[in-house]
């Protein structure tokens, strides 16, 4: 009985400190995580966001911040979600900037 009483009481404890995690934030991310790690690693490749010092930051370091800045739990290793959603079968249906650029392109054209 201890060992189903500690487990939920972690697990309680999870669960306000992820509620209190949200309620500091002023933003919210409103799509699915893999969208906002596509996000990421395009800013990352244009290699226009540098730490204060001018060193140039990593993939890990820029993942974790904007993560938090929407209030989520980064992924351990946003490498390997980078390469799952290369990998990923049609990617073209899946990826949020496919799906913008040929919104915009059916817009204005």
């Amino acid at each position: 009985m201890n060992k189903i009483k500690y487990y939920y009481l972690s697990y309680k404890k999870h669960l306000v400190k992820r509620m209190n995690r949200r309620k500091r934030n002023k933003y919210r991310w409103k799509g699915a995580k893999n969208d906002l790690m596509e996000v990421v690693y395009c800013l990352y490749l244009t290699k226009k966001v540098n730490k204060a010092s001018g060193e140039a930051i990593t993939l890990y370091e820029m993942t974790e911040t904007i993560y938090k800045l929407f209030g989520l739990e980064p992924p351990q290793n946003p490498s390997r979600v980078v390469n799952s959603l290369r990998d990923r079968v049609n990617h073209k249906k899946r990826s949020i900037f496919y799906h913008a650029l040929s919104d915009l392109y059916h817009e204005h054209f």
